[in-house]
């Protein structure tokens, strides 16, 4: 399956949706606030990978239970965050917003996506390089000494790859010029702005 494709589809399907809504509403007074723009983002990402047949699990933020989309497959997991930092969202404040997902095959994540709300940029990594809007980017890669690898682009840090003994996160997006951080699934305390 090509896996770019199925990741820039459900970000440009949810930020489609995102932008057809005509109020934002607080659906919760949690501190985790939701809203009715989560709930649209949540169900478009759905609704993409039911009809690309996409046979998966799904953990998503705006669920309690893993989803299994056509039937689910435990060795082929999708993490998603439908609006990062909803409260700037709910706020009108866009610029920090962005739409995160990590596809995760075999135990391993292998792709991560975050798409810019505010302005429909998609950036992606996987286990190559990263890029914007799935063309590549001049990057320089450099492997620190705990084994991670970092990529650095125009945008400043935009990716980071745990090494591959690490089943949590392996590709992590952070266009940082914007203030958009995808969350770490590790500590489940998340690094982004709610």
């Amino acid at each position: 399956m090509d896996w770019t494709s199925i990741g820039i589809g459900c970000i440009k399907a949810a930020i489609t949706k995102l932008k057809e809504i005509k109020e934002v509403k607080a659906l919760n007074s949690e501190i985790n606030i939701q809203t009715n723009a989560d709930l649209v983002s949540n169900k478009a990402i759905l609704n993409f990978l039911k009809n690309k047949k996409v046979k998966c699990n799904v953990f998503s933020e705006e669920e309690k239970d893993t989803l299994k989309v056509n039937g689910g497959n435990a060795n082929t997991v999708f993490v998603i965050d439908p609006i990062d930092n909803t409260l700037f969202f709910l706020r009108g404040e866009i610029t920090f917003c962005s739409v995160a997902l990590m596809i995760i095959i075999d135990g391993l994540p292998k792709y991560s996506f975050v798409g810019d709300i505010s302005n429909d940029n998609i950036y992606h990594c996987d286990e190559k390089s990263a890029y914007k809007n799935a063309e590549g980017r001049e990057v320089a890669k450099v492997k620190t000494p705990d084994g991670k690898i970092r990529y650095f682009g125009e945008d400043g840090l935009i990716a980071i790859s745990l090494p591959k003994t690490e089943k949590a996160e392996a590709l992590t997006l952070y266009p940082v010029n914007k203030g958009l951080y995808f969350k770490d699934s590790s500590d489940n305390k998340g690094t982004g702005r709610r």
